[in-house]
Parts: structure tokens; C-alpha cells; sequence
């Protein structure tokens, strides 16, 4: 199965929840924080010759069949699509996540999403929220085909604007 990073984003977020247990949406903002995000850590099939698969965030998460082939810190590869998103999600649920889990929940613009990111223990160390506007001044146009792409989760309708390696997500 080929899925795309908007994809992956948007299944990220359908399935983890606030750090109050409330359910953090597939907006604009929230994608397009994952998604900058994702360019960020560079890993996983979006990167090409990341050895890390299907792991766009470079999670540490081991999950049965995953391997660590090497390099930063532990980050994962993993045997496919569902099983890096599982580990995922199961990785922003962690506590260390928290103030990661409340700028999504409160669909805070991508660049504080990022400052969060920045602010926690992730590692992610080449996030600089001061790059978002040269990441959006990239856009060039081209339409997404509105299947998130998972089996497993309920696909939603969005118009994809692709550019500069990133995928930035407006909805209808």
C-alpha cells in the first residue's frame, strides 16, 4: 500500500487524543504542523534513502517486527504502513508528548505546534519555526485524492497543495 504524508498525517491524528482525552481533528493547521514536522525529521519513505520505513517521524517505538538499522538514537524501522503508525501513535501518548498533544487538540497554528515539538524531548533538532513561512512560500498546486489512504480509519476530503518536498492540506 502506497501512502502518502498527508495520508499518514491525517491517520496520526484521527487516533490520538488531547492530554485531556479530547479528540484532536485533521485541520488545516494540525496537518500541516505533522507534515512540516515529518520535512523536519526526514525520516521514512517520504525521504528517500531513509532507512528507517514507514517511520516519517524517526519514532523509537519498538513494535513486534520492528528493527533498529542503525543511527539516531533507536528510531525504528518498521515491517509496514499500519504498524509505523501504530507506533506513532502509541509514542505521542506518552506523557513527555503532553504539551505536543495540546497545541493539536487546541488546532494552534503549525508554527506553535512546532515550538511544542521543538520544547519536548522528541529530538526532532532541525525543527526551526522561524522556516514555516519559506516552507509555505514553496507551494506550487496539485490536488490530494481524499482517501486517507488506511483501511482502518474513515477517509476525509481535502485538497492537497504540494511543493518544495511538503504537502500542506486545506479543507473544504
Amino acid at each position: 500500500m502506497s501512502v502518502t504524508p498527508s495520508q499518514f498525517a491525517e491517520a496520526v491524528l484521527t487516533r490520538i487524543k488531547g492530554p485531556n482525552g479530547e479528540t484532536i481533528h485533521a485541520t488545516a493547521n494540525n496537518v500541516n504542523a505533522m507534515l512540516a514536522w515529518m520535512k523536519f525529521e526526514g525520516g521514512g519513505e517520504f525521504n528517500p534513502g531513509s532507512p528507517f520505513h514507514f517511520n516519517p517521524l524517526n519514532t523509537t517505538q519498538a513494535m513486534p517486527g520492528s528493527h533498529s538499522p542503525g543511527g539516531p538514537a533507536g528510531v525504528q524501522s518498521y515491517p509496514d504502513w499500519k504498524t509505523g503508525l501504530d507506533a506513532t501513535v502509541k509514542t505521542l501518548g506518552y506523557g513527555f508528548y503532553q504539551g505536543i498533544r495540546a497545541s493539536l487538540a487546541a488546532n494552534n497554528p503549525p508554527e506553535v505546534t512546532l515550538a511544542a515539538v521543538k520544547a519536548s524531548p522528541w529530538g526532532t533538532t532541525a525543527i526551526d519555526p522561524n522556516a514555516w513561512p519559506t516552507l509555505v512560500a514553496q507551494i506550487k498546486g496539485a490536488k490530494s485524492s481524499g482517501s486517507l489512504g488506511f483501511p482502518w480509519v474513515k477517509a476525509a476530503i481535502v485538497t492537497a497543495l504540494v511543493g518544495g518536498g511538503i504537502v500542506l492540506i486545506t479543507r473544504k
